[in-house]
């Protein structure tokens, strides 16, 4: 799925992001981030860094934005999307 429209006018910068959908097994309570800059709720997740593959990324990102310690085996690629927003594309 696509978010968002490219406008023509605007230079974009590329990156690869990655988000993660983290499940509590006691609960099944699916972890969302605050955020008010584009949307008021997201799954945590953000750019890859030069040095990452997906799952390090997933890992990261989920600790630094959640607290939460995500395993090695990360689980399945359920979706992949491309997003115009300001002047990223993603």
């Amino acid at each position: 799925e696509t978010l968002g429209r490219k406008d023509l006018d605007v230079a974009y910068t590329d990156r690869s992001a990655v988000s993660a959908i983290l499940q509590n097994p006691l609960n099944q309570q699916i972890a969302l981030i605050h955020v008010m800059k584009v949307i008021p709720t997201s799954f945590p997740g953000s750019g890859i860094e030069p040095d990452e593959d997906h799952s390090i990324a997933v890992m990261r990102e989920s600790l630094e934005e959640t607290g939460c310690k995500v395993l090695k085996d990360i689980g399945t690629c359920y979706a992949m999307s491309e997003e115009w927003r300001n002047d990223l594309h993603q």
